[in-house]
């Protein structure tokens, strides 16, 4: 009768403490930094083209589980006060072991290296090329610091400069003429007059 009593209240234990577990992988802090985001723009599809600028790896990593998995993402903008995004920018990225990888940004700004294709030994090194309208040449910059554990650009990186925040991913510090334009037939184009 004893042993029946201690496997029992093992049992007991096991399931409180599997309870006590699950709790504990909610992440009040997420789950504010998710809400605040807002709701989607319902003209642009759940793709690689939704969210230009918000943090991808909120919601693209272990914690949300959104597929697909990412260990790297964010958007290139044309100048750091107008959140115009940059096709074609590309963007180089080097982990601590000295692995690199490279990706280009879609029509939108957007880009995305999925933990299936890379999972990077932070601190990472980023540097960009993006385009120059009017040209084939292209304008190369690099981040003064390094990512030190945030895949997310946009942890760090959101509107324009202030004390929260570097301002957006950018490529020129001023609008070039000719301007960066967007295709209009980009997948990534909020319609909605109200987001």
């Amino acid at each position: 009768m004893r042993r029946w009593f201690e496997t029992l209240h093992r049992g007991h234990a096991l399931v409180l403490l599997s309870g006590l577990l699950v709790g504990a992988c909610q992440s009040p802090t997420n789950d504010d930094k998710i809400d605040a985001l807002g709701g989607e723009c319902q003209s642009v599809a759940e793709s690689e083209f939704h969210r230009a600028g918000q943090p991808c790896l909120l919601c693209h990593d272990t914690y949300e589980g959104a597929d697909p998995h990412m260990s790297v993402a964010g958007t290139i903008f044309a100048t750091p006060n107008i959140p115009m995004p940059v096709a074609d920018a590309k963007v180089t990225l080097t982990d601590a072991n000295g692995t690199q990888i490279s990706t280009t940004t879609n029509c939108i700004g957007n880009f995305q290296i999925e933990t299936a294709d890379w999972r990077p030994a932070f601190p990472l090194h980023a540097e960009i090329e993006c385009p120059i309208p009017g040209s084939e040449d292209r304008r190369r910059l690099v981040m003064g610091t390094r990512i030190s554990r945030d895949g997310s650009c946009a942890g760090c990186h959101f509107g324009p400069p202030s004390n929260k925040s570097p301002g957006w991913v950018y490529c020129a510090a001023t609008m070039p003429d000719p301007p960066y334009e967007v295709d209009p037939n980009c997948a990534g184009i909020c319609t909605e007059t109200s987001q």
